[in-house]
């Protein structure tokens, strides 16, 4: 849909859009709730998926950059994405760093930080709402900020050295101020929000047009798996264990992590795309 050039704003702009929707759908749908009941909210969530789909039937796609794709069974798309992304070392190294990325954050943001906020800083309901938006906030101003950044800072490499220094600050939540809390973690949001566009933009760029969709599609699939994973764990360190501890176990995976993404990355040198062995239908 749009040059490689413009890969990095258009993610940008995607994703903050997507940021902007999660800070406005809840409180809109509190509203609606209050003054005029759950059914009309769940009406105007089907009536919003309808615009969705009728403005996307205008969106305008060179027809001929899309290869020709012989059908397949999900099971097979699926089989052969795995195989495709673990075939090529760059794409696996990026999916394990994800991946472990996503087991540090997403539990401990959502499932500690709740309950830290009130037991360690004693905050109420509505405010503890203020710390959880504070990553979102960051999310938000990184994802505007990366547009701005030149390309030739905005490589895979990159992406990893960025894990390494949301790693290096996260256990800084451990310190009960609120100040530092928010601080923390808008700073962590900022940092998350510039990693997750140059990852996208990145596979993007370097992956082919008739792998892409399959590609894309596991790693979303080891980004969103991560999250219950996370929270399971999470929700068991709540239990058995003082709540910092989290955040440190969180900082040391990412920061390990990372540090094996650039480690990795420095001994395979140019990024490249090698089509698997195995005998894909999309060829």
């Amino acid at each position: 849909i749009v040059e490689e050039k413009d890969l990095e704003r258009a993610n940008a702009g995607v994703q903050s859009i997507s940021q902007i929707a999660m800070f406005i759908g809840p409180p809109l749908a509190g509203l609606l709730i209050a003054y005029s009941g759950v059914t009309i909210v769940f009406i105007a969530n089907a009536l919003s998926y309808l615009i969705a789909s009728l403005t996307g039937m205008f969106i305008k796609i060179n027809k001929q950059t899309l290869p020709k794709m012989k059908k397949s069974t999900i099971l097979k798309d699926v089989s052969e994405g795995f195989q495709q992304v673990w075939s090529v070392k760059w794409l696996r190294t990026l999916l394990l760093v994800d991946l472990i990325g996503g087991l540090a954050v997403v539990g401990p943001l959502q499932v500690i930080l709740p309950v830290y906020s009130k037991e360690s800083l004693g905050l109420g309901s509505s405010q503890v709402r203020i710390v959880m938006a504070a990553f979102g906030i960051g999310s938000l101003i990184g994802m505007v900020i990366v547009s701005k950044v030149k390309r030739k800072y905005k490589t895979i490499r990159s992406y990893y050295f960025l894990e390494i220094f949301q790693g290096a600050i996260l256990f800084l939540i451990a310190i009960p101020s609120l100040w530092v809390v928010l601080t923390i973690l808008c700073i962590v949001g900022i940092l998350n929000g510039i990693s997750g566009v140059i990852m996208t933009s990145q596979i993007q760029a370097h992956v082919p047009m008739n792998k892409l969709g399959r590609t894309m599609s596991i790693v979303a699939l080891a980004s969103f798996g991560a999250v219950p994973i996370s929270q399971l764990l999470s929700g068991w360190i709540t239990e058995h264990a003082p709540l910092a501890i989290g955040f440190i176990l969180a900082s040391i995976l990412l920061s390990i992590s990372g540090l094996f993404g650039v480690v990795v990355t420095k001994k395979q040198g140019k990024v490249t795309f090698q089509t698997p062995a195995v005998t894909s239908d999309s060829k």
